[in-house]
């Protein structure tokens, strides 16, 4: 039986061993035994978990699937708002305040480092849930 590190055309299936077997090439043998192979966007990081529905996968006491992914985006406008807010405020502090020219020219910079550290904090957060997915999907 020969296997192939890529398919060689259609037809061809990947075994539990990682090599890729002609469509002709089924046994009995585990290791050779065709595996499904996850569909794009599957699994609990991607829509599979999302036809769960928003309240029982935060309820969801087991953890199969994640509600993260899914609120990201949320996470991240709440944080450019509350962000926003307090350059806004250190602005206004700034213009009030006798000798406030410090925290009128700290408001930009405290906008851009904190939208920059927000960015980069739930990209991590995505990376791991990313890393997870694949790592699922290998064994």
């Amino acid at each position: 039986m020969s296997a192939a590190d890529t398919p060689q055309g259609p037809g061809w299936w990947q075994a539990s061993d990682g090599k890729w077997y002609a469509p002709d090439q089924v046994s009995a043998t585990p290791a050779a035994q065709p595996m499904p192979m996850p569909s794009p966007g599957s699994g609990p990081v991607g829509n599979a978990g999302a036809q769960a529905g928003f309240f029982s996968r935060l309820f969801d006491v087991s953890m199969k699937t994640f509600i993260t992914p899914s609120i990201i985006k949320v996470l991240f406008i709440i944080g450019l708002i509350v962000i926003s807010l307090g350059s806004l405020i250190l602005f206004i502090a700034g213009t009030q305040a006798d000798g406030g020219i410090v925290l009128v020219l700290l408001a930009p910079l405290y906008w851009f480092v904190g939208v920059l550290y927000l960015r980069v904090v739930l990209e991590v957060i995505i990376v791991l849930f990313r890393i997870e997915e694949n790592t699922r999907n290998k064994r």
